[in-house]
Order: C-alpha cells, then sequence, then structure tokens
C-alpha cells in the first residue's frame, strides 16, 4: 500500500521565496484529509534557504545538482516518490489554489480509474479561461502561433484553426472533458502509469516535454480536464518576451517532431480524436 495519496513536486529556478511560502501553504489548505509529500527541487544555481517553511510543513527541499531543466527537476521527485505515492502531482509555483482543489481532483481520480492524467480548468488571474488544454500539435500549428509573435493579425485570419487546436469550444465547459494535451503547469497522474512511460523525456530542457509526456500517458490511459474545478496560473508565455526563451522554444519543437514526425506522425490523429465531454 503506497505510503502517500499523492506526490507533489515544484520547480524552483530563482524563484522568490514569498511565491514558494503562498505556495505552500495554499497547498496544505487545499488538500484536505490527503496524506501527501510535497517536493520543491531547486535547479537554481546556488541553494535557497526554505528552512522555516520546510520545517513547518514537514516537505522535502532538494538542490539539483545541476540545472537540467524543468522535466529533469520533476522527475528527480518523481523517481524518489513514485513507487511509495498513490498519485503525482507536477505543479508550476505560480498556480494559485484557493480551497480543497487538490482533495476534489484526488477523488475523481480515485473514481475514474480509466483516467491517468487529470488537470482543473486553467484560468488567468482574472477568472478568464486560459487555452492550455489542447489537441496534440500539428507543424503548421506551432508555425502559426510562431509567426502570429511578429504578425498577430494571423491568429484572426486563421482563427478558425486555432480554435479547434485550443479546444475553445469546451472553455466555459462545466463538466469533464477529453483532452490530448494537458498542461504542465499542473498534471495530476496516477503514478503506475506514470512509471510505466517513464516520466518526463529529459532531452527537452523547457518547453513541449509535457506535450510530450502527455501523448505518451494518453497511450495508456485517459486525460481529462476536470471543468469543475479551478486554479489560477499566472501565464507569463516567457518565449514571446526573451530571445533566449525564444530559442529554447524552438529548440524543443524541432526536438518534438523529429521525435513524433514532422508530416507522418502515425498515432496523433488517432490519439486527438479523444476529445469531447465525459459521458
Amino acid at each position: 500500500m503506497a505510503q502517500f495519496d499523492v506526490a507533489i513536486s515544484v520547480v524552483l529556478y530563482n524563484t522568490d521565496k514569498d511565491v514558494i511560502s503562498d505556495l505552500v501553504e495554499k497547498v496544505f489548505a487545499s488538500s484536505g484529509d490527503l496524506k501527501f509529500k510535497l517536493c520543491l527541487v531547486d535547479n537554481s544555481p546556488l541553494a535557497s534557504d526554505y528552512s522555516d517553511m520546510l520545517t513547518k510543513f514537514d516537505a522535502d527541499y532538494i538542490k539539483a545538482p545541476i540545472n537540467g531543466g524543468y522535466g529533469y527537476g520533476h522527475n528527480i521527485a518523481i523517481n524518489k516518490y513514485a513507487d511509495n505515492s498513490k498519485y503525482h502531482l507536477v505543479l508550476n509555483p505560480d498556480v494559485i489554489l484557493a480551497s480543497d482543489e487538490l482533495n476534489q481532483i484526488f477523488h475523481y481520480m480515485e473514481a475514474n480509474t480509466n483516467v491517468g492524467l487529470s488537470s482543473p480548468k486553467i484560468c488567468n488571474l482574472d477568472g478568464s479561461p486560459q487555452y492550455v488544454a489542447r489537441k496534440l500539435p500539428e507543424i503548421t500549428d506551432v508555425i502559426l502561433r510562431f509567426s502570429s509573435i511578429f504578425i498577430p493579425k494571423l491568429i484572426n485570419i486563421f482563427s478558425n484553426k486555432v480554435n479547434e487546436h485550443v479546444l475553445k469550444e469546451y472553455a466555459d465547459a462545466y463538466e469533464p472533458y477529453y483532452a490530448p494535451y494537458i498542461s504542465g503547469c499542473f498534471m495530476f497522474m496516477r503514478s503506475d502509469v506514470l512509471k510505466k512511460v517513464g516520466g518526463f523525456d529529459e532531452k527537452f530542457f523547457m518547453y513541449y516535454e509535457d506535450v510530450d509526456l502527455s501523448r505518451r500517458m494518453l497511450e495508456q490511459a485517459d486525460n481529462v480536464v476536470i471543468a469543475n474545478v479551478s486554479v489560477k496560473h499566472g501565464w507569463e508565455r516567457g518565449s514571446h518576451k526573451k530571445i533566449t526563451l525564444l530559442k529554447a522554444h524552438v529548440k524543443s519543437v524541432i526536438y518534438y517532431f523529429r521525435k513524433h514526425g514532422f508530416v507522418f506522425d502515425k498515432s496523433r490523429c488517432k490519439l486527438n480524436i479523444r476529445v469531447g465531454v465525459v459521458k
């Protein structure tokens, strides 16, 4: 029997201490009666002192030996706790929990054993929906998104294709719905399925590691957005603002399509069919 109901990993990189303190308190407040372990994995060049909050909440702090990227950091916690937890939650430090979201998602997963990966509805800070639950991308989707950084009107011209890819028709849904791609800001996964697929592919340093993991989880079980549960996320879209992050994004895109196919992606269409409200 698993020691924990849920293991939660948060990867840090020079993250403001107040942000982490607020997140840790809200994680504990939203967990209800769950038995869980919170693990902070620090990819920063220098270790930070979180001893006060770690003692208060019995959380783990691991200083990563190198900054191997987002998936690398989470894999440290996954490898440590997956054998001792029924579920694993990959969580961004800029996600804002309000009440008992973790408890609600846990009980949904307990009642729906066909689901391997789930997420709440992800909202902006003003409560409007973030279109982060998507179909698995085609190369044309990605070219359009990158082009729109420099020519914003392209999004309006190709709005039908964009809307279909980002599942806008489900943005206001209140019922759970299937989504092939679940955002890496909040991935609530069944540990036995996560172990089966091997966690994150660490060849992705940053960006698209969540797309890759979503599709590998979907090959084993269902991916679901539990739309009657929501959290807020301070989405920065750093690659739209910083050239170094844009280069990292492009590098990950190239690796993703080399891995799965630029044009001939045998399983993408089959996996993308699994979209729609859960019956």
